[in-house]
This record gives C-alpha cells, sequence and structure tokens, in this order.
C-alpha cells in the first residue's frame, strides 16, 4: 500500500530571540537568513545545494549559539532527504540530531529528530511506527518553544491516524491539537502581535475537515470548512488558500451529489489561480477535481474534454521544469544568458513536433472514445482512463524526486554539447568571417546533432523518473505476444539500419498467443533493449558489422523476447552493475547509460523482468525479457 504523508505548509515563523555573543550584531536575523535559504533549496528539491550549504549554516548557528535556527535548519534537510527516499541517510541525520539535542538538554532538537524519525517511517509505509514517533515528539516538544513546527507534527500525525483508519485516537489528537492552539491564542490575546493566528486555525479545521468527511459526517465538515473560512478571513484571504476552500467544497457538494454546485466552486477556482497568476499546478489540480465530478455524475464527454486539457496543462508544466533544469545547467557550467537563451529556444523548436504528436494521440483517443461510447462501454472506459491518471500524477512526484540528480549524473554529458554549440556560435558570430558552403552544411549538421543530443537527454531523465516508480503498470490490453516485438522492431528501425544483419523467429506454439499486458510500456522496454544492441553491436571505427537475433518463445507461464548480438559483450561480473541507473562499461559509446534501467523498471512493473544471459559474455549480449501470461492460462483454466 502506497502512503501518502499530508505535506503541510509551514506558517511563517516568530524570531526566537536567543542570546548573542556580540550586542551590535543581531545573531538570530542573520541565522534566519540563513535558514531560509536552506528552506528555499528544499522547496525547489535542489539536493545537492541543500546537502553541501547545510553544514556551513550549522557551524554559524553552532558558533552563534542560536540552537532554534540549528536544529530547525538540520530538520529541514533530513526531511527533504526523507521525501526523496533516502531514508538511510535521514534516518541517520535524524539520530545524529537526538544525540546532539540530548547531550545540550535541548528538548525542541529531541522533538524535531523525532519528528524525522517518524516521517521516514510513514514514507516507507510502517505508519504504526511513525505514530508513536510523532507521540515522541509532542511529549518531548518544550511548551516554550515556538509552536508551527508543533502544528506541523499533529498534521503529520493526523494524517497516519486516518490512513490507519483510527478514527477514535485521531479524534482525540484533533482535540487535543484544538486545546494547544486556544492555549496559545489565550496567552498571547494581550500581545499587539498574533503572528499568524489565523492561518494555525485555518490548517487545523482543513484537517479537521477531512476526518469529518472520511466519517461521512457531511454537516459537522460545512462547518469545519465556515471555521476554516472564517479564521482565513482575518489573514486576509490569501489567495491560495481561498482557492483550496473552493477545492473542499466543491468535494464535499460532490459526495452529496450537488454536482451543479460541485462545478461552480471548481469555475471559480480555476477563475481565481489564473486571476491571481498562480502556479500552473493549482490550475492542474483544479482540473483533476473537475474530472473527478464529471466521472461521478457519468458526464463522460466533459470529463474527456477536461482529461485532454489536464494533458495540456501537464506538457506546460512539464516544459517549465526543464527550462527550470536549464537555468540551474547554466549557473554551474558558466554558459552566459545569451547561450542559455539559444539553447532553450532550440529545444522550443524540437517540442513542437512533440506537440503536434500529442494533437494526433489526442484525436485518435476521442475517435476510440465515441467507438466505445456508442457501444455503451463509455463507464468502463473513462475508470480506465481515470485509473490511468493517478498513476501519472503519482510518478509526477516521484519524478520531482529525483530532479536533483539530473545535473549530478550527466554533467559530462550535456557538457559536451554544449562546448560544441558554444563554438560553432562563436564561430559564426565572429566578424569578418567568411565559411564555405561545405563549412557551414557540416556547422549547421553538428548544431542540429548537438540540439539534438541535449534535448534527448532531457527526455530521457524525465523517463528515467518515471521509471524509478515503484507503481504497478496497469494491464489491460490484450494483444497478441508478437505484435509487442513487431511493433518494437518498427519503432527502433533496427530491421532497416545499414550494415546490420537482423533476423527475427517466432516459435510456433506463440503464433496465436494471447497476453494481458500494457502495449506501450511492453513494446518500450523491448525497444530499449534493441537499441542497446544496435548501440554496442561493434566497437568503434570497426568496418565489420554485426547481427542482431530476435525470438519470441513460450517458456511456462511467460513469454519471452530474446534479443542477442554478436556485440561487444559484457563480463559476468558485471551482469547486474549495467543495470544500475547511469552505469557505462565503455566510456568510448556515447549514452546515458540509463536505457537498460528503464526497460528492466517496465518490465518488472508489468510483473516480468529483464535479466542478462551470460551464456557467452566474450562474443556478444543475450538479454531476456518475460511477461506474464497469467490472465491467458486463467481464461484457458475456465474454458
Amino acid at each position: 500500500m502506497v502512503v501518502t504523508l499530508l505535506v503541510c505548509v509551514s506558517c511563517q515563523q516568530g524570531h526566537h530571540q536567543l542570546s548573542s555573543q556580540n550586542q551590535d550584531v543581531n545573531w538570530t536575523d542573520s541565522a534566519y537568513a540563513l535558514y531560509k535559504q536552506i528552506e528555499r533549496y528544499a522547496n525547489l528539491d535542489i539536493q545537492d545545494s541543500l546537502v553541501s550549504e547545510t553544514p556551513r549554516v550549522l557551524t554559524f548557528c553552532r558558533e552563534h549559539e542560536q540552537w532554534y535556527w540549528y536544529y530547525y535548519t538540520w530538520c529541514i534537510m533530513s526531511e527533504t532527504l526523507t521525501w526523496n527516499n533516502r531514508f538511510d541517510e535521514a534516518m541517520t541525520e535524524a539520530k545524529n540530531m537526538h544525540d546532539d539535542a540530548l547531550k545540550r538538554h535541548d528538548g525542541f532538537g529531541q522533538a524535531l529528530a523525532y519528528r524525522v524519525m517518524a516521517l521516514v517511517y510513514g514514507v516507507k509505509g510502517d505508519l504504526s511506527m511513525a505514530v508513536d514517533y510523532f507521540h515522541k515528539a509532542l511529549k518531548t516538544y518544550p511548551e516554550e518553544s515556538s509552536f508551527p513546527p508543533k502544528i506541523d507534527i499533529y498534521t503529520y500525525l493526523c494524517s497516519c491516524l486516518d490512513e490507519l483508519g483510527k478514527a477514535q485516537e485521531n479524534d482525540a489528537a484533533l482535540n487535543e491539537w484544538k486545546a494547544y492552539l486556544d492555549s496559545k491564542y489565550q496567552a498571547n490575546t494581550d500581545s499587539t502581535r498574533l503572528p499568524n493566528f489565523g492561518n494555525y486555525y485555518f490548517l487545523f479545521f482543513k484537517t479537521r475537515y477531512q476526518f469529518d468527511l472520511s466519517q461521512k459526517d457531511y454537516a459537522k465538515a460545512a462547518v469545519d470548512l465556515d471555521s476554516a473560512e472564517y479564521y482565513e478571513a482575518l489573514e486576509g484571504n490569501q489567495i491560495k488558500a481561498v482557492i483550496q476552500l473552493l477545492t473542499l467544497r466543491g468535494d464535499l457538494a460532490s459526495v452529496q451529489n450537488d454536482y451543479q454546485q460541485a462545478l461552480a466552486y471548481n469555475d471559480r477556482a480555476i477563475q481565481l489561480s489564473d486571476s491571481a497568476g498562480l502556479n500552473i499546478s493549482f490550475h492542474l489540480n483544479a482540473t483533476a477535481t473537475r474530472i473527478r465530478i464529471y466521472e461521478q455524475q457519468e458526464d463522460y464527454k466533459s470529463a474527456f474534454l477536461a482529461f485532454k486539457s489536464y494533458a495540456e496543462l501537464k506538457d506546460s508544466m512539464i516544459h517549465a521544469d526543464n527550462q527550470e533544469q536549464l537555468n540551474e545547467l547554466n549557473k554551474r557550467f558558466e554558459v552566459d544568458e545569451l547561450k542559455a537563451q539559444q539553447e532553450l529556444e532550440k529545444i522550443a523548436h524540437e517540442r513542437t513536433f512533440t506537440r503536434l504528436m500529442m494533437m494526433i494521440a489526442a484525436l485518435v483517443v476521442l475517435s476510440l472514445f465515441v467507438f466505445t461510447y456508442y457501444r455503451h462501454r463509455a463507464a468502463k472506459r473513462l475508470e480506465v482512463a481515470y485509473d490511468a491518471l493517478k498513476i501519472a500524477n503519482m510518478r509526477a512526484e516521484e519524478a520531482s524526486r529525483m530532479k536533483t540528480n539530473f545535473i549530478h549524473q550527466i554533467s559530462h554529458e550535456i557538457r559536451t554539447p554544449l562546448n560544441i554549440l558554444s563554438g560553432f556560435t562563436q564561430i559564426v558570430t565572429t566578424p569578418g568571417m567568411e565559411l564555405d558552403e561545405q563549412t557551414k552544411n557540416e556547422a549547421n549538421e553538428q548544431i542540429v546533432e548537438n540540439t539534438n543530443r541535449i534535448t534527448g537527454l532531457v527526455n530521457k531523465m524525465l523517463e528515467l523518473s518515471d521509471a524509478s516508480s515503484n507503481v504497478v503498470i496497469e494491464r489491460e490490453d490484450k494483444v497478441p505476444a508478437i505484435q509487442i516485438a513487431l511493433q518494437a522492431v518498427e519503432d527502433t528501425r533496427i530491421n532497416a539500419s545499414e550494415g546490420v544483419t537482423f533476423t527475427q523467429s517466432v516459435a510456433e506454439d506463440t503464433n496465436d498467443l494471447q497476453l494481458t499486458t500494457n502495449v506501450a510500456s511492453a513494446t518500450r522496454a523491448l525497444s530499449l533493449i534493441l537499441d542497446n544492441a544496435h548501440k554496442f553491436l561493434v566497437k568503434p571505427n570497426d568496418p565489420i558489422k554485426g547481427s542482431v537475433t530476435l525470438r519470441v518463445v513460450k517458456a511456462g507461464s511467460f513469454v519471452r523476447y530474446e534479443v542477442e548480438d554478436t556485440g561487444i559483450g559484457i563480463p559476468k561480473a558485471e551482469a547486474e552493475h549495467i543495470f544500475e541507473e547511469f552505469v557505462q562499461l565503455d566510456e568510448n559509446y556515447n549514452g546515458t547509460g540509463i536505457g537498460l534501467s528503464v526497460a528492466r523498471s517496465i518490465a518488472r512493473r508489468l510483473g516480468g523482468d529483464v535479466i542478462l544471459d551470460t551464456y557467452n559474455s566474450e562474443q556478444g549480449s543475450r538479454f531476456v525479457m518475460t511477461l506474464p501470461l497469467t490472465m491467458y492460462i486463467l481464461v484457458l483454466w475456465w474454458k
């Protein structure tokens, strides 16, 4: 079971006044500014900068005895490691933080360490352990410490209890949370400044609403939303909070079958997000909600059109992420702003073809939808599409956690084409430089080739982020086993490659064999294996060409796709190492070293696997992809 913890948005932190070693310098403000920089790295998921800069901030806070920001910075870094599935590192940091705080008798530091430990257990799926450590964090938290971090703990705890279905314990935690808020508010009523109490109550009533909604107590849920709206009004009706309230009210109306009211709330949320110029993710979430409303009222045509709009928005967001990643690369490799803009423009041209293909694919899907609608199968098809949408959202979340690995792993791969492009740009733009036609053509070919290479690297990184997910791929396509092989050959065009002898054979007992799988994913996995065989078929500058053979055979309850080549071969000791991300055994060949990793991930999520058969590693390689025939066998048994 995939467990999703509610990630709360921390409220603005009040400055924790501590003693300083120099009365002329406000070290607290300096420590707070350094903490905000670390928080920015965490929000943007820039892991390398986060990990490298945190020790410097901790040293500064330690030297000037700014213990509040010291432990809070340490906590932010550890939690970011957790969100990116670096559990061992996060747990080590949490234990070190706890030991450090214990020596100083600092309850705030101990509580934050317990909070990180609980988060690690929660993200890994051990919710019972997570609940135990969240309770430890609350018990250890000093009464006099700033209360926003404690509110985060309550939010995480209630999310875990909701996942575990412990309604009574969750209700008790919510009541305890409310009592804590009330006590803090009453203690500050005489103050001229009540820091963001409206936001804290707003967060509480949102969480309370989710609990009452899960208990199907719609009357209480409505009261919760009214309370949340009241407290948000005290803070000036921040636009993001208003949009969240509209979305929650739409959900409540939808579960009560008041779809027109739900759509009205959704329209208002989209209008506000657009008029305020918010991040596209707000519009994306509102569109996903709209699809769900249409599906619930069985308006399948409107749901499909909303799904198409969702896909276009997702493409725009991916494009924006690519641009942000390239901007980060420009800073790291000291590429000036003009060259970076030129690269972005070239990538934009390449993306035009992708958008065209998406439009064609949308038309094909629309045709299939109309056909199935008139065959009275629209409900089932839309359910499948909605499930695919949820899987896509999960993959997008997983991809965002891996995006900073992009900079570390392919710095060499992307710097080479950038240097080539930079060199040709300087030649072409040199005043008085005259080039003959042949030189111009060669320069143009190099520019196009290296632009395509950069685009391919970006696309492969996005594909790797998706492949790193553990989400099972839905298998709803019933196709002949041979179709996957034929489609992979057509996609790679290996049978038309110059100087390559390609052979394909199909065992007799597989000619009419049907299997239930995901055609697109299975074909992609086999295509990556064929591309790998082609790329490593011969040594560089070797005039002797080789051969590639694709066999399709039945093996028990599986179909085997065997790809055998006469290339350079792979040592037996490296049989598993080559499936790791970014691994290349021979640097003389171009590539990123992720093709086999992606192929294996896809096959395993389809219920099969990809292995290297080391039967003759000195004279070539043979990769075997298996796909299960479970669905087919059950049909035969029933007959």
